[in-house]
């Protein structure tokens, strides 16, 4: 399908990927040819109207962010953090990993940093750790065929 009666939507997603992607020496960042193969460009075109993704996609070119799953946990946009993760996971740039692991990482060391108390933190961490964490991470072992 052309848009504007220009570009195919591959096509134009390639573009707009390698403007964005230029790490400011005019060299762009090796990470836009796993996402230009991706499908459903026109979706993948939508996402990258989001300030905040282009913000992220931006951040993960020049090297501000790393291109890991840690680098992406710490961003503040946790909606932004989620969905780019998702589509480097798709295109074999990360490691797949359970998503709902990474959001409840997440949750959790959002929810650990309102805890004032240290006994009260130390015990929800231990918790989270020693319970919650290990069972979610076995189920994702077990579901993945990882020992």
């Amino acid at each position: 399908m052309l848009l504007g009666r220009r570009l195919c939507e591959p096509c134009t997603l390639a573009d707009r990927l390698t403007d964005l992607l230029d790490d400011g020496t005019d060299q762009v960042h090796p990470l836009p040819a796993p996402l230009m193969e991706l499908d459903r460009p026109k979706s993948r075109l939508i996402r990258l109207r989001r300030p905040n993704v282009l913000r992220l996609l931006q951040d993960l070119a020049s090297g501000r962010v790393p291109i890991t799953h840690e680098g992406l946990q710490q961003q503040e946009h946790w909606r932004t953090a989620n969905h780019v993760p998702d589509l480097l996971m798709e295109s074999s740039v990360l490691p797949q990993v359970d998503r709902r692991l990474l959001l409840y990482e997440r949750r959790l060391a959002e929810r650990l940093a309102t805890v004032q108390e240290p006994d009260r933190h130390q015990l929800l961490h231990r918790f989270a750790t020693w319970h919650q964490l290990r069972r979610l991470r076995t189920e994702d072992s077990a579901r993945t065929g990882d020992t």
